[in-house]
């Protein structure tokens, strides 16, 4: 209601209900991809319907472009510190010099992720400034879970008939037993597709919907009302089968650790209240392990091809950072490197990026843009472990951002998606962004209090 109410004014209309209309529109977009491809000289190496070729990612960063200018005109009315003014300028400066050391024929390529990096600082800058981290945060949540929802649902549907079931026109990837370049698993002797949702591999599916529960459950947390508890135990329910289905070891890794971390702080502040709640949680995932033991039996194996097929990757990466240590091969050039070492001895549909974050980091941007990263995510695991501790916090928000933090970083060490796929990168920008808000908001409110 509140957010219904505040569109009533003109001078909200214009400022806070827009941005936040923007962000809705980016996020809506990069969930639900409008399957159109867009060709171009990058289309055959990248892959068709990729994140490269679909016409719903340009209209989401299109959105979050809205959002930078919205941010710029801002600071020409209330201009911004010199810390910030300063970081913008080095980023720019960054950004020129890698476009400029790119062969030309890469250029374009090295513009785009680029102009995919700044549109993601937008996002988690707007969601740090703005007051959708405290007004409108669980109405945001809410669209994120519906949306995580769709896609779980999707899949679920998918691994029942074990095939696609015709929604390519708004991002389902073809799915086939027989078909080829689709991620596969075997149970009792039989060939299954692992569900793709909306997304372009199931791997990627399983990550973001990792990250979706955590939300989720914060929402199952907090209210206390019986149809809003009911519905979101039911959004749970398939977002979590949903997991299962994408059979994604990363994002069952992940799951079961950040789940692990978030029941034990939950715990340990509000012991009876907590085992209450989590007790139906805990029963339904031991459920579905039950149901889902005969694929997850046959995924635990470390000696299947696709871990072989990593290893060439990552080899291939490693020998061309020891040859680009310091600035890379260039912002999006991973694939393209790895298709030029590896044409001739491996098949062309295996060559993709490297599955490891930190790896193709720094196989694009060197020890230089590598060392900026670690050093964010230092900063940022330092401070929300501090601010957990701290009086003024909502613990159980603390204790979600903490979980999917960890979920995040267990991702980062076996795919590629937070670096290359748009919906993913956006994700990181928005949990950056609330952790940034997070952080902050102990020093606004003790400033309030004294100033009372």
């Amino acid at each position: 209601m509140k957010f219904v109410k505040s569109i009533v004014t003109r001078e909200t209309l214009t400022t806070e209900v827009a941005q936040n209309l923007l962000l809705l529109f980016v996020v809506f977009f990069a969930f639900i991809p409008i399957r159109y491809v867009l060709t171009g000289y990058s289309e055959d190496i990248l892959g068709n319907y990729s994140d490269f070729t679909s016409i719903s990612v340009y209209l989401s960063l299109i959105f979050a472009g809205g959002l930078g200018l919205w941010t710029i005109y801002s600071w020409m009315v209330y201009p911004p510190s010199n810390s910030i003014l300063r970081v913008v300028g080095l980023f720019i400066a960054t950004a020129l010099l890698y476009i400029l050391l790119l062969p030309h024929e890469q250029k374009t390529l090295g513009v785009y992720s680029i102009i995919k990096i700044a549109c993601g600082i937008f996002v988690g800058y707007h969601v740090y400034k703005s007051e959708i981290a405290l007004r409108y945060k669980d109405i945001f949540l809410w669209t994120i879970v519906g949306l995580g929802t769709v896609n779980a649902v999707i899949a679920l549907i998918q691994f029942g008939f074990q095939s696609s079931i015709g929604l390519n026109m708004i991002g389902e990837s073809p799915l086939s037993i027989f078909g080829w370049e689709i991620a596969k698993s075997v149970a009792h002797g039989t060939t299954f597709i692992r569900s793709y949702g909306l997304f372009p591999h199931a791997n990627i599916l399983g990550g973001l919907l990792v990250i979706i529960s955590i939300l989720n459950l914060y929402l199952l947390n907090k209210y206390t009302q019986y149809s809003h508890h009911v519905v979101l135990f039911v959004t749970f329910c398939l977002i979590s089968a949903g997991i299962f289905t994408s059979q994604s070891r990363a994002a069952l890794l992940a799951m079961a650790i950040a789940y692990l971390v978030y029941g034990l702080l939950l715990i340990r502040r509000e012991s009876k209240i907590a085992l209450k709640s989590l007790a139906p949680i805990t029963l339904w995932l031991a459920i579905l392990l039950v149901i889902f033991f005969p694929w997850l039996s046959n995924r635990a194996t470390l000696t299947d091809a696709a871990l072989t097929e990593r290893a060439v990757l990552a080899e291939s990466t490693i020998q061309s950072v020891a040859d680009n240590w310091l600035l890379g091969t260039g912002p999006g050039t991973n694939l393209i490197m790895l298709h030029g070492k590896l044409q001739n001895t491996t098949d062309y549909w295996l060559i993709q990026p490297v599955h490891n974050y930190f790896l193709i980091n720094i196989s694009d941007f060197g020890l230089i843009g590598l060392t900026a990263m670690v050093l964010i995510l230092i900063l940022f695991i330092k401070q929300i472990i501090h601010t957990i501790a701290d009086r003024y916090m909502d613990h159980t928000w603390g204790f979600t951002l903490s979980a999917i933090c960890i979920a995040i970083f267990i991702l980062f060490w076996f795919d590629h998606y937070f670096y290359t796929y748009w919906p993913a990168q956006l994700s990181l920008a928005l949990v950056l962004g609330f952790v940034a808000r997070y952080i902050q908001q102990p020093k606004q409110l003790e400033n309030r209090e004294v100033q009372n």
